[in-house]
């Protein structure tokens, strides 16, 4: 290509009509010549760039000692809260950073979902590797008057898929109360399944995740049955000891 430039720029001196072919290939390959090191420079740029956000993604990876999913229905989602921020998952991981054991909290908590929901989506949930699975369901199936042995079944077979799949994750199954309009049987079997649920699968066990908040109204939304921040907060004092036990 050279030469065929270096001989149309001689030959111009004698055919001048060659001279505006000679200008326009001189043009083209000054401009390939450029275009082609500045597509190398910006791919180098680009792999540069790549890397270190590789190299920054990883250490923010190694950087947490361990995951923990916690998975349950609104009380877990925080719903009606500004954000999960101020849900008690984020508070627990909050208080682990303060004492220097930095964690990566996944806040698994779906509004309205029950122990068939939560056994029905339970592979999403633990498509990463985790440490701590906190189970957190029941609730509305209670509200629902959902048979007492079909939660049980639910629960115990959450926590055994957990197990297959993650055979050293630790386990907190965290349990809830009936309410009083539900009758005394059903009242008594609800109250008694968490416990035992927790001594067949050999797990650990918070009794009531809503102590000091459930009826205090100050606490609750209007609706009642979901923590304002506040109430968040002493959610997130209850659970963190058993967290912290796990830990």
């Amino acid at each position: 290509m050279i030469s065929l430039i270096f001989f149309l720029f001689s030959s111009s001196r004698i055919f001048p009509q060659l001279r505006t072919l000679t200008f326009l290939l001189l043009f083209g390959f000054a401009h390939i010549f450029v275009f082609n090191c500045s597509d190398s420079s910006t791919n180098k740029e680009r792999q540069v760039t790549a890397n270190d956000s590789s190299e920054e993604e990883s250490s923010k990876k190694s950087s947490y000692s361990k995951t923990i999913v916690f998975f349950g229905d609104s009380l877990t989602a925080g719903l009606g809260l500004p954000s999960q921020d101020y849900a008690w998952p984020s508070l627990v991981e909050k208080k682990l950073e303060e004492q220097g054991i930095p964690i990566k909290a996944i806040n698994a908590g779906l509004s309205g979902d029950t122990s068939s929901g939560g056994l029905s989506r339970l592979d999403w949930a633990l498509r990463n590797e985790i440490d701590i699975f906190v189970l957190e369901l029941g609730a509305n199936d209670m509200m629902r008057a959902v048979k007492v042995p079909l939660i049980k079944s639910n629960l115990k077979e959450i926590i055994q898929r957990v197990r297959v799949k993650y055979p050293n994750c630790k386990i907190l199954l965290i349990g809830m109360r009936t309410f009083p309009n539900l009758g005394k049987t059903y009242r008594k079997q609800f109250d008694e399944m968490y416990p035992q649920v927790a001594k067949e699968t050999k797990v650990e066990f918070l009794p009531f995740l809503l102590e000091g908040v459930a009826g205090e109204r100050k606490l609750n939304q209007k609706d009642g049955i979901h923590p304002t921040e506040v109430g968040h907060e002493i959610l997130a004092e209850t659970v963190f000891p058993y967290i912290r036990k796990l830990l």
